[in-house]
């Protein structure tokens, strides 16, 4: 925190923790990838609410943690306003289209939306 205090310690894992835990994330993605867009949406929609209705306890958090009131709430707000946002575009957004070149007529250009088997963010 902006304090220099400690206030928490991470174990680092095993590098067959990470495996585990990375066979465990990939075979939810494909249940995951299953569920539809529409219903990923809706699970979007849901967790935009659970953390809404945390909204005060993260601005604490953050604010604690940075002493930046103002970017706080900014970060927070923006958060929910972009799961929102992207619940309710996602069907438009990964919508397959197919479509002639312009450059090349006998060349048809097919979008196809596949999710990531795994994803790893730090």
């Amino acid at each position: 925190p902006r304090t220099g205090a400690t206030d928490a310690f991470v174990e680092v894992a095993s590098a067959g923790d990470v495996a585990h835990g990375a066979g465990r994330l990939r075979a939810a993605q494909r249940t995951w990838a299953h569920r539809g867009v529409a219903e990923r949406g809706a699970v979007l929609a849901r967790w935009a609410d659970e953390l809404a209705a945390e909204r005060g306890a993260l601005i604490d958090a953050l604010f604690a943690d940075t002493g930046r009131w103002a970017i706080s709430v900014g970060e927070v707000d923006g958060a929910l306003r972009n799961i929102r946002r992207w619940a309710v575009q996602a069907p438009d957004m990964v919508r397959e289209t197919e479509f002639r070149s312009a450059l090349l007529p006998t060349v048809t250009i097919r979008d196809q939306y596949v999710p990531y088997v795994l994803v790893g963010c730090i």
